[in-house]
């Protein structure tokens, strides 16, 4: 009975001690603090660990690395897992534990019965509450239900004095400023859970990955994972997908090192809750902070975090099973909006999801059923859809990087 009230004790400790130590700033002392209690009390954490199903086959559930490196967060509405997930497992796990070793995925969904989006053409598609469960074997697991996560976050817009309805739990407003920003908090307020998820793993292990991903799981990636030297070799960047920055930076994938993607990328909700949806520029909001890449942008540069632009093929994968068309075949966008961009690129080969497009695996035909997606007119979906190569070295001196235009206020 001691022991097991030692350990309570312990596992209390570790979250009250994680809650003052977020951002990593105090990380090392507080884990030199905990003891050896606590790696005692939880000793199994980094074992595998299975529970037999009514068939009596033993099944693994929960699976932590034994010398993790990377920690891979799935967050945010499961949709269509099934025809997400094979993609995930060949392109994004499997890579990288042949590139870096042990990758611990960490899951924190939200869960809704249905839902509608005016915006994705999704009416009232019905969600099953136990779809992020089919990320398994995974380190951690986490669910929420959306409707209560709304009224806190909009408890905690209140807080800050913004009596605007931008965050109103109206789940089928059809308004950007409604629908599309409260989406938008949402995904990023499960994107902070999942930091914190891996925060109290590393507490509890005493040790720090060297890289994390964040991964939507309504997102297919169509193209192999792969860490470029720049990244391996980087203290502070991130990669994200060379396509589709809308002025900012893309923000439907990212995977770098600790630092940048747990202290700054992934506290992003705190951003949209200090500040809103973009930073106030006189009387009006700059165009180019007003969407998620903007913010990101912003976000990002403020946080001194580097990019790297990465070819990859990402589409997001609604709930009826609908596959983006935008995403199918997009073309290759350099980023402007910011200096600290490590690589560019030519506009002479296809882009990244043409190969894809061209002669797609088992699990990426229901996106491309008959090859390259094409106009009514019979052209290419991406009217810029030649697209880029990277340049000999990779590496650009950053005045090379186009100045951003200043917003006109």
């Amino acid at each position: 009975m001691a022991e097991r009230c030692s350990r309570e004790k312990a596992t209390e400790n570790v979250a009250s001690k994680l809650l003052s130590t977020r951002g990593g700033r105090s990380a090392r002392h507080t884990r030199a603090e905990l003891g050896s209690s606590i790696a005692d009390g939880r000793a199994d954490s980094t074992k595998q660990r299975t529970m037999a199903s009514s068939m009596g086959t033993p099944q693994v559930l929960w699976n932590c690395s034994s010398a993790p490196l990377i920690a891979v967060c799935h967050y945010g509405l499961f949709r269509d897992l099934a025809r997400t997930l094979p993609s995930l497992q060949e392109n994004v796990y499997a890579p990288l534990r042949a590139q870096l070793g042990g990758v611990d995925i960490f899951v924190h969904a939200l869960l809704l019965p249905s839902i509608w989006n005016a915006r994705s053409g999704e009416k009232g598609d019905s969600l099953d509450p136990r779809a992020f469960l089919g990320i398994s074997p995974a380190c951690r697991y986490a669910a929420e239900d959306q409707d209560e996560v709304d009224l806190r976050l909009a408890g905690k817009r209140k807080q800050v004095g913004d009596d605007k309805p931008a965050f109103s739990v109206s789940a089928r407003a059809v308004k950007y400023d409604l629908s599309t920003t409260l989406n938008a908090l949402r995904a990023k307020y499960s994107l902070q859970k999942t930091a914190d998820m891996a925060r109290a793993h590393e507490l509890i292990g005493q040790f720090q990955y060297r890289f994390v991903a964040a991964v939507r799981p309504d997102t297919a990636v169509f193209s192999p994972v792969h860490l470029p030297d720049i990244l391996l070799k980087a203290s502070h960047a991130i990669m994200v997908p060379n396509t589709h920055h809308w002025g900012g930076v893309n923000d439907r994938f990212a995977l770098g090192t600790r630092r940048a993607m747990l202290d700054v990328y992934m506290q992003w909700s705190q951003t949209m809750l200090s500040t809103g949806w973009g930073e106030q520029q006189g009387k009006k909001k700059s165009p180019k902070e007003i969407n998620t890449e903007g913010q990101l942008c912003n976000l990002l540069r403020d946080g001194g975090v580097r990019v790297v632009p990465s070819p990859l093929c990402v589409v997001r994968v609604r709930a009826n099973g609908d596959c983006n068309a935008k995403d199918l075949n997009p073309a290759v966008e350099n980023i402007t909006c910011m200096h600290s961009v490590l690589v560019r690129f030519k506009v002479d080969e296809p882009g990244p999801c043409s190969s894809i497009a061209a002669e797609p695996r088992p699990w990426a035909r229901h996106c491309y059923p008959s090859g390259i997606p094409r106009s009514k007119t019979g052209g290419l979906m991406a009217p810029r859809a030649k697209t880029a190569k990277m340049w000999p070295g990779h590496i650009l001196k950053l005045k090379s990087v186009p100045k951003p235009k200043s917003p006109k206020i």
